[in-house]
């Protein structure tokens, strides 16, 4: 919306004026008019004592709930959470996100479309297996693995493994540096001391790790690294927010490690302590996930997402200002991805959009193949598909997501016409036998594939693996899919819309039309709770 002011504006118009401003922003609006939340009828001031310096906060109910909307809007916009996982803040402004089921890591530009993906293995052979955070800093961009290991990727290539020196894994970053904390993720009977710290920063400029606060020394002493298990966000100046895992707390050090403030909120039901558990005839660790991570906003506040009870997967999404005070909270999904934008406003968004969502496409014309068929059965020629709208699959056999991914494209590549759209495969490994041995692995799949030998990524200047590009008839490119986000849902919607239906039947170019208001503003859902 543009907005246009006369330069003789009367003082009168001009104090009203000054006062709107003032009423926008103390109500969480910018320039499209929409608030973050609204008042919650049922709060009450967090209890506050000061204790040698450091503020502790005992939180009784958010200032306000927060809305969820369904539709992002085209500015900048930060990831969050997806599938209840923490994203982390890049240096260039992006953001990343570590994709443990899909061994990867996936990067999103300063809009929150997918910039690129990180996979693969390190010049000696070792390859990513289940990333769990991400870290940057003057060596790269670091793929970090439960145990701490992490793959360093220089320029979007892995260059080398970095061994586990820290009792937690690096998690979250800033152009100020990196911290660390324990994890629950790799479980070990590790005892603490009462002068042990709780985390550990390391310097964008390099040099030791620097230990930070203290360790809380639980009643049964071998369950101190669970105890103490949490996660860690890094602010531009250094300052780091810990939100434990296992109790509803977070905490926050200022740039030297000093702790400012503890915050703590009721929970729904009692947490029971952590204990051991007989399970198949051996012992085992059992303990409640309080919290699954926290994110520094661009907007300055800390966003933490909570279980909201044990006997559901939903989380409540929890908002702190820099003073440790909780100022919105709602209740979450904890399958989709969570988005933020400089105001405050948050977006709820299935995880396949999410991971589809790239640049706006200028429907350039593709990079015609003709390539010799996977299985030997002659040539895959790209231009002999002109008048058809073609979906372009690039994948491998040691691509891990499309191990899942080429099934279900598989059926829907059976439900096209194939005389209006087709799917085709674009192979990346060197050897055709390991592409050929993966499909059949799989079972066979219903489209054609064609072999790359290792030279498409060079051609094609794709960054990870599963890459999908949905082509219009006239060959140009209409989207492009980075991953796999457990259906090819938006694949089917992208084609469908290009007039191709399910059943083969023409529809109308341009498929069904979203009301205007929806797509202006969105859908905005708040809890239903205080």
């Amino acid at each position: 919306m543009t907005v246009t002011m006369a330069r003789h504006l009367s003082r009168g118009r001009r104090l009203a004026f000054g006062l709107a401003l003032l009423l926008q922003a103390a109500c969480g609006v910018d320039g499209d008019g929409r608030p973050a939340g609204e008042p919650n009828a049922a709060y009450a001031a967090p209890a506050i004592a000061e204790v040698d310096g450091i503020r502790n906060l005992e939180i009784q109910a958010p200032r306000e709930i927060l809305y969820l909307y369904d539709v992002l809007p085209a500015r900048e916009v930060q990831p969050l959470f997806l599938l209840g996982r923490a994203s982390t803040a890049l240096p260039d402004g992006g953001a990343a996100w570590a994709d443990t089921e899909g061994a990867r890591v996936v990067l999103f530009d300063r809009m929150g479309a997918v910039a690129g993906v990180l996979q693969g293995a390190s010049p000696d052979g070792r390859a990513l297996a289940g990333p769990v955070s991400v870290a940057a800093d003057a060596r790269g961009v670091l793929a970090v693995e439960p145990d701490g290991s992490a793959l360093v990727f220089k320029n979007g290539r892995p260059v080398e493994w970095l061994g586990a020196d820290l009792p937690g894994p690096l998690g979250g970053s800033s152009r100020a540096g990196s911290a660390a904390a324990r994890t629950y993720l790799e479980f070990a009977l590790a005892p603490v001391r009462p002068d042990d710290p709780l985390l550990w920063f390391q310097p964008a400029e390099g040099g030791e790790p620097r230990p930070i606060g203290t360790v809380k020394v639980p009643e049964r002493s071998f369950m101190g690294q669970l105890a103490n298990a949490g996660w860690v966000a890094v602010g531009p100046e250094g300052e780091i927010y810990f939100a434990s895992a296992l109790e509803p707390e977070i905490r926050r050090f200022d740039r030297s490690g000093k702790l400012e403030w503890i915050s703590r909120w009721p929970t729904p039901e009692p947490i029971p302590a952590p204990r051991f558990g007989a399970e198949a005839g051996s012992l085992s660790p059992k303990f409640t996930i309080v919290q699954n991570g926290v994110v520094l906003g661009r907007d300055g506040l800390a966003y933490v997402l909570a279980s909201a009870s044990s006997d559901t997967e939903d989380r409540r999404l929890l908002v702190f200002d820099e003073r440790g005070e909780l100022v919105r909270a709602a209740d979450a999904p904890a399958d989709g991805a969570l988005f933020v934008d400089r105001g405050g406003r948050v977006f709820s968004i299935p995880l396949a959009e999410a991971l589809s969502r790239t640049g706006a496409s200028t429907r350039a014309a593709f990079e015609p193949f003709d390539l010799p068929a996977l299985d030997g059965s002659g040539r895959i020629d790209l231009e002999s598909y002109r008048g058809r709208v073609v979906v372009v699959n690039f994948w491998a056999s040691w691509c891990a997501p499309c191990r899942k991914e080429m099934p279900v494209l598989s059926e829907f590549a059976a439900e096209l016409d194939p005389a209006e759209a087709v799917v085709i495969g674009l192979n990346e490994d060197i050897r055709p036998a390991d592409g050929i041995r993966f499909v059949e692995e799989l079972g066979g799949v219903s489209y054609r594939s064609a072999a790359g030998e290792g030279r498409l990524r060079d051609r094609y200047y794709y960054r990870g693996l599963p890459y999908t590009v949905v082509l219009d008839r006239e060959l140009r490119v209409v989207k492009s899919f980075y991953g796999f986000g457990r259906t090819v849902d938006p694949i089917r919607e992208t084609v469908r819309e290009l007039g191709i239906p399910r059943d083969g039947a023409t529809e109308t170019p341009g498929g069904p039309v979203r009301d205007a208001a929806t797509e202006a503003t969105g859908v905005a859902t708040r809890a239903s709770r205080p």
